[in-house]
Parts: structure tokens; C-alpha cells; sequence
């Protein structure tokens, strides 16, 4: 795993490095920045590894849940200065929910994808917050990243959610946990108001099993 994330910081360093070569103070302050950005990367990457194996294993209901649950944590999960976001080890969850959201359409998951996006865009118009990494992440970063992560993935191996679990009848007893989950995330946005009486049912029905 170490491997493959100092191979990507090496891309990422490929790809701050600069078009023109200048000798001068802006010159040496940006490399000073540049290299604090490829050394964030090797905490950043461990992060968004974890957040794939969730989606891996839970499908659309980690993506909402932990979409639900960063989003309610602040302005400090859209916006920090340079100084913060510098020193952070983890990732803005913006940007995690942005990394996340492109792995879950690739997955097939592209309404749950293209809801929680929307939730974050609108709650961050709603703070007048822009987004901003101040260089430690741009969009030519994103093809290498999720190729990293695909390689880690596929050397860590776990275990996938089936389609059946990913895309239930909530009427019928869940065949497992996650299927479990995914039921409840479907009948949360389907029917909220009658939530409360179908998880008590469902965990009992499920506790029979």
C-alpha cells in the first residue's frame, strides 16, 4: 500500500511542477508549498482509501450516511484558509464527498451520487462558501487518485455489496446487514414520516431471521 501512495505523490509532484523554472523567492515559496502538498497526500490518500471500502462494502447507504454526517459537522468541512488546510489529515469532507461521489457513479450509483452532491452544493450556497483547496487538490489530480485507489482496493480486497443487497425491496426481509441498511436509506427518502414504524419492524423481522 505505502507503495502506491508514494507512486502517486510522485505523479502529484509531476503534476505541480511548474511549466517555466524560475530562481527567484515566489519561485522557492511555491516549491515549499508544492512539497507540503505531495507530503499531505500520504495521510489524504489512507483517508479516501477508507472511504472506498465503505462504498465498496455498503454501496448507497455509506455514501449517504457518510454524507449525512460530515455535512452536519460545519463550515470547517467546506472551507478552511491555507494555514488549516495545510496542517489538516484528513481531507475536507467536500472533497472526500466529491471523490466518493465520482467512485459511486462509476459503480452505478448516479442518482445517489448526483443527490448527495446537490445537498452539499446547496448548503454550501446557503453559507456562501466557494470551493477552494488552495492547490492541495485539482481536478487533474482526480484520474490518478481513483486509479491509486482502485490499486489499493485491489490489494486490500474486501468484500463487495451484491446487487441485491444494493438495490432492495424494502417490503421483503433483509438477507444481511447491509441489505439491511440500504433498505433503510430507501424508505428514509421514500417515506420519512413512516420511517420510524418500518425500522422497528424490520429490525425485529430481521432479528428472527
Amino acid at each position: 500500500m505505502d507503495d502506491l501512495v508514494s507512486e502517486l505523490q510522485k505523479k502529484i509532484a509531476g503534476l505541480l511542477e511548474p511549466g517555466v523554472q524560475r530562481d527567484d523567492l515566489y519561485a522557492q515559496e511555491e516549491a515549499e508549498k508544492h512539497n507540503t502538498i505531495v507530503e499531505r497526500w500520504y495521510e489524504w490518500t489512507q483517508e479516501i482509501f477508507c472511504d472506498a471500502v465503505g462504498l465498496v462494502i455498503g454501496g448507497p447507504a455509506y455514501l449517504h450516511a457518510f454524507s449525512m454526517f460530515f455535512r452536519m459537522l460545519g463550515r470547517d468541512e467546506y472551507y478552511l484558509p491555507l494555514d488549516k488546510i495545510a496542517k489538516q489529515t484528513h481531507p475536507l469532507g467536500w472533497l472526500r464527498i466529491r471523490l466518493l461521489a465520482d467512485r459511486a457513479r462509476h459503480l452505478g450509483y448516479n442518482a445517489d451520487a448526483k443527490s448527495v452532491e446537490k445537498s452539499w452544493d446547496l448548503i454550501a450556497a446557503g453559507m456562501n462558501v466557494n470551493e477552494e483547496h488552495h492547490g492541495f487538490y485539482d481536478d487533474v489530480f482526480q484520474v490518478e487518485i481513483q486509479q491509486t485507489i482502485d490499486d489499493m482496493l485491489t490489494e486490500a480486497d474486501p468484500r463487495q455489496i451484491t446487487q441485491e443487497e444494493s438495490t432492495p425491496n424494502a417490503t421483503t426481509v433483509a438477507i444481511s446487514p447491509v441489505q439491511l441498511l440500504n433498505q433503510a436509506w430507501q424508505v428514509f427518502f421514500n417515506d420519512s414520516k413512516g420511517y420510524p414504524l418500518w425500522e422497528r419492524n424490520a429490525i425485529h423481522l430481521f432479528s428472527q431471521r
